[in-house]
């Protein structure tokens, strides 16, 4: 079969066509534009059996006033030992984090504080990831809204020797 191009439409000018759509349709695809960023904090060096407290905080919320996100960790290295609403925020945590706030984030600020123990098995040298993925949100008119995704790796402190001699 022979296709017949109109005249006014040369082969080149049809290719930068197709290129620029076919382009277009990458680039709509491959972004993800999130509404509020999310981020974890806290010390990333801990000691073999301390607690220690990673804060789940967003920035660029406009009226937020509940959120839901997936909460990860390696249960053979960490035990949540506790949780604490920040900023006007009533949570709940177990594999979610479940929180509602009625007065709504705008800006920034904290929304979690969760309080970790390393577990005797995590031993000086080892390192492990916290994360929080699938962040949503809504507004007070029922808007859902996305967060990204966001860690914090946590690393065991190798203990300093105690063994002040020099000699060999």
């Amino acid at each position: 079969i022979i296709l017949q191009v109109r005249k006014d439409i040369s082969m080149k000018k049809l290719f930068k066509i197709i290129y620029t759509f076919v382009i277009g349709c990458i680039l709509f695809s491959a972004s993800e534009v999130f509404a509020f960023t999310t981020s974890l904090g806290g010390n990333k060096n801990i000691d073999a059996n301390a607690s220690f407290t990673v804060t789940m905080s967003l920035s660029g919320a406009t009226d937020l006033v509940a959120l839901d996100a997936v909460l990860s960790y390696d249960a053979n290295k960490l035990e949540l030992t506790g949780f604490s609403g920040q900023g006007g925020w009533q949570t709940q945590v177990a594999k979610k984090i479940v929180g509602a706030n009625s007065n709504g984030l705008n800006g920034s600020g904290s929304i979690v504080s969760l309080t970790f123990k390393a577990k005797s098995s995590f031993v000086a040298g080892e390192s492990t990831t916290i994360s929080v993925t699938s962040v949503k949100g809504s507004n007070s008119n029922v808007e859902r809204q996305t967060g990204n995704d966001a860690s914090i790796t946590v690393k065991v402190n190798v203990p300093k020797s105690s063994n002040n001699n020099l000699s060999g």
